[in-house]
């Protein structure tokens, strides 16, 4: 049935790093930074983190301050700290495992990405069910209505024998290759689409409305102060582990109640702050509004969970954004 996608992603693949030599590392690694970012922004990004990081030994065995170092402005920095805990376990394992089951188990990693792993760096047959893969079978399948758990499970039943065991690994990927370049969520180019001849929403004039939009989240508008405290060059980073956006990074100090937090910094490090504006960001299902304010101080000691940082110092782009305005 799916014969005329294979031979239509052999063609026309992407040339993509993570495609190149294979191995459940380099899959693990490209499918947690895919989540919520676009291929084209995880590319180089990808390049770079393996770089430093080829093995898994490697990550395992990093400090967590330089694995965001490499994952500075990729953002969604809990993916980097779940793909480390991923790595230390696999080598406490001594391998990857190579069941569904092993894979799934594995810190920070659902049942999609255990999936991918799974299809792609073992050739085995499982449904990784990423945005593009669901509109793509939706569509196929002519599944109106919400996808709800229980149908999702259906689904996986119903697509699972239809995998052809010898190139499970392609099948993964030309449904994500399919939802990524033909079958779109507007304006779907089902003219050369591969699975024209057998898509039941098309043949139902369906394709715009399948699969059924889900819920927008509604958006939290979040007020925050920001501090941009300056020695010379240098500016005063702060890491608190219990950040609502960034935890675990090295950032600007702010905070979401800014009752007394500037007579509290002025006394620990002398200056005369100043507003210098306000800036926006948004985050998942949040909107940001960030007022900056700035000032110059000749304080030397910061404390512990603080640091003085230099204008070459990677920063996530939240903070980057402050330090910019």
């Amino acid at each position: 049935m799916f014969e005329q996608l294979l031979n239509w992603y052999t063609r026309e693949r992407r040339d993509l790093p993570w495609r190149r030599g294979v191995d459940a590392y380099g899959v693990l690694v490209s499918e947690i930074m895919l989540q919520q970012t676009r291929v084209e922004v995880v590319i180089p990004y990808y390049q770079r983190f393996m770089q430093r990081f080829p093995r898994v030994e490697q990550l395992a065995e990093a400090s967590l301050d330089e694995v965001y170092e490499y994952w500075a402005g990729l953002g969604y920095y809990r993916r980097a700290r779940n793909l480390q805990a991923a790595a230390q376990a696999v080598v406490a394992l001594g391998g990857f495992p190579t069941t569904l089951e092993g894979l799934r188990d594995l810190p920070g990693v659902g049942e999609y990405t255990a999936a991918a792993v799974f299809s792609i760096a073992f050739g085995k047959p499982a449904v990784a069910l990423d945005g593009n893969a669901i509109r793509v079978l939706s569509r196929f399948f002519a599944l109106t209505g919400t996808l709800t758990a229980p149908r999702r499970r259906d689904l996986i039943a119903r697509v699972l024998p239809l995998i052809p065991e010898q190139q499970a690994g392609d099948f993964t990927q030309a449904l994500m290759e399919l939802g990524a370049r033909l079958c779109v969520p507007r304006g779907a180019r089902c003219l050369v689409c591969p699975l024209a001849s057998g898509c039941q929403a098309l043949a139902g004039g369906l394709v715009d409305s399948v699969p059924a939009p889900a819920p927008r989240a509604r958006r939290e508008k979040v007020d925050l102060l920001a501090l941009r405290i300056r020695r010379g060059d240098q500016v005063l980073l702060e890491r608190r582990e219990d950040d609502p956006f960034l935890a675990g990074q090295w950032v600007t100090p702010w905070f979401a109640d800014g009752e007394g937090v500037l007579d509290r910094y002025v006394s620990e490090f002398p200056g005369t702050p100043v507003r210098v504006g306000q800036v926006s960001h948004g985050v998942t299902f949040r909107d940001l509004r960030i007022e900056v304010w700035d000032w110059e101080t000749s304080a030397l000691d910061c404390g512990p969970e603080r640091r003085w940082a230099g204008p070459g110092a990677r920063l996530p782009r939240l903070a980057s954004l402050v330090l910019g305005l």
